[in-house]
């Protein structure tokens, strides 16, 4: 199976700060790829050191961030303007859509480069919103949530976050803590989703 992750990469691959969730991007990468899969990853840290392109990591297939500033990049944008203008139709308003944009011109090659089976993106925020707009629902999604950190920070409202969650066709949480603490927090929303438990194991 082909399988894109979305999300970052440890540090001493990226040479840019990262956390635990890059950790575990990297960390299921190589298990996957143990286990005969075939693994690429959209890595929103790791800078890009050509025009365009991927880069290959002991086996594993890297997709850069182009940068913003490029006019290749602000180019390309008008290649998803209706996909964005369905996000934000859906939304209701218009959210953050430049940024957004951006993160397509990223994500749709990569999608078109690499053909995968499935996409796996980790958080949800402005990360499956694009997602789904690219695949246009022609690769099952797989999302996992690792915090509720937009909720609380009031990044986002639990109506909008639900929403994102309803975008993929499976959602993982990473412990029977946090699927609790979702449920609370997006209580009385219309479209909250199922949230399967898969332990980190950390």
């Amino acid at each position: 199976m082909r399988i894109l992750q979305i999300g970052t990469v440890p540090t001493e691959i990226s040479g840019s700060p990262s956390g635990g969730v890059a950790a575990h991007v990297w960390d299921l990468s190589r298990q996957l790829q143990r286990q005969g899969h075939t693994v690429g990853i959209v890595a929103a840290n790791l800078p890009s050191r050509r025009k365009q392109g991927s880069v290959c990591h002991e086996g594993i297939t890297l997709f850069p961030r182009t940068p913003y500033g490029t006019l290749a990049r602000q180019l390309d944008l008008g290649a998803y303007h209706s996909a964005f203008q369905r996000l934000r139709n859906v939304h209701g308003i218009r959210r953050r859509t430049f940024s957004l944009a951006l993160k397509a011109t990223d994500y749709g090659p990569a999608i078109q480069a690499f053909q995968p089976d499935v996409i796996h993106v980790h958080h949800v925020v402005s990360r499956l919103e694009v997602a789904a707009a690219t695949a246009e629902g022609e690769v099952p999604i797989v999302a996992t949530v690792h915090s509720t950190t937009p909720l609380e920070t009031g990044r986002i409202s639990p109506s909008v976050f639900a929403h994102c969650l309803a975008l993929a066709d499976r959602v993982l949480v990473v412990s029977h803590t946090l699927r609790e603490e979702l449920k609370q927090r997006l209580r009385g929303t219309d479209e909250l989703p199922p949230l399967h438990v898969l332990p980190l194991g950390v």
